[in-house]
């Protein structure tokens, strides 16, 4: 099964076949839905980190320090540097990376949270895209989509950078109450201005209601 719906337009004509009177609408995708998107993509990166593999120190010695094999000397000693520091303490370092992670990922499924978590996504994802990915190889000149350059962790940072929420999606709740306002005000408005009971306007609204003729009068 697909994604994909097919809606009736209209009944097909001779020949056209059997597809002619349908046609296949995809859901739009929305920056509501790339936030929820990469909420969970950070919930799921924040359990795959607390891995008993990431708790030891080959996680800094063999997975990270490896991220710098035949990268520039500008690339390599940060690479080096941060992977001898989660070597050295990989219990608290990798316990803070799940709990940023974990934090990023809850941030992204609450609307209020969004703003924050946009740019903490994208400062988190450039540090690791440096430190942790090495650049994904990109300096190296032999980087490749199938060695994974320019790196998973660049694409979450395009996705935030998407994300970003227009102004009218900042809050929900004070364009709702503006709404209701606007139509409480669209109800106390009279149908014609000039006339409390929404008659004439001008000169002849002042008259008074007049008598037909032919009508008798009172004595």
């Amino acid at each position: 099964m697909t994604s994909s719906t097919a809606t009736r337009v209209g009944a097909p004509t001779r020949g056209d076949g059997w597809a002619a009177g349908y046609r296949l609408r995809c859901p739009a995708v929305t920056r509501r839905g790339v936030q929820v998107a990469l909420g969970v993509l950070w919930l799921v990166d924040a359990v795959l980190q607390l891995q008993p593999f990431m708790f030891t120190r080959a996680f800094g010695r063999q997975m990270l320090a490896s991220a710098g094999a035949g990268q520039p000397a500008w690339v390599t000693g940060p690479v080096d540097f941060f992977a001898t520091l989660v070597a050295q303490h990989p219990v608290p370092l990798d316990a803070g990376f799940a709990l940023i992670q974990f934090a990023l990922g809850i941030g992204f499924l609450f609307p209020p949270l969004v703003r924050p978590a946009i740019a903490g996504s994208l400062a988190w994802s450039a540090g690791i895209w440096w430190f942790g990915e090495g650049l994904g190889g990109v300096a190296s000149g032999q980087a490749s989509l199938v060695t994974g350059a320019p790196g998973a962790v660049l694409l979450y940072a395009v996705l935030a950078a998407a994300a970003w929420p227009a102004h009218q999606d900042g809050a929900p709740g004070q364009d709702q109450k503006t709404r209701r306002g606007q139509g409480r005000g669209r109800r106390m408005v009279p149908r014609r201005v000039g006339h409390p009971l929404g008659g004439r306007s001008g000169p002849a609204a002042g008259r008074g209601p007049r008598f037909g003729r032919g009508v008798a009068r009172p004595d």
